[in-house]
């Protein structure tokens, strides 16, 4: 049996990982008569991920519509809030928009997630 502990990859991720602020996205529509779009947006800064730029190299991922300068991020599974798609991760001074969501588990238990991004 594998002996995994979702606190070993979380203490990982926040000693060897970058700092991002998270920014989580709520739309709605304010005047129905119109069809004014709204948007709410709560930040919250200083969240530890780690990051993978795709590069040339990475068929894989090209093929799948992403594009080089593209990110994933790689989150602690304590992070479960702020994972949502339309959601928006500031890196670097840069925009990205959470496109896809890939969660990590062992044995039904979740250790990671593997967040798809594309810079806005």
């Amino acid at each position: 049996m594998v002996n995994l502990d979702q606190r070993f990859i979380t203490k990982e991720i926040n000693y060897y990982g970058n700092t991002v602020t998270i920014r989580s996205v709520s739309s709605s529509c304010a005047n129905s008569k119109w069809g004014d779009h709204t948007e709410n947006t709560i930040d919250t800064p200083n969240i530890k991920c780690a990051v993978y730029t795709i590069s040339a190299e990475d068929i894989y991922y090209r093929e799948s519509g992403f594009q080089v300068g593209d990110l994933i991020f790689f989150f602690d599974s304590t992070k479960s809030q702020y994972m949502n798609t339309g959601n928006r991760i500031l890196y670097d001074n840069k925009w990205y928009q959470i496109t896809n969501i890939k969660t990590w588990r062992v044995a039904d238990m979740l250790l990671s997630f593997e967040v798809y991004t594309k810079k806005i």
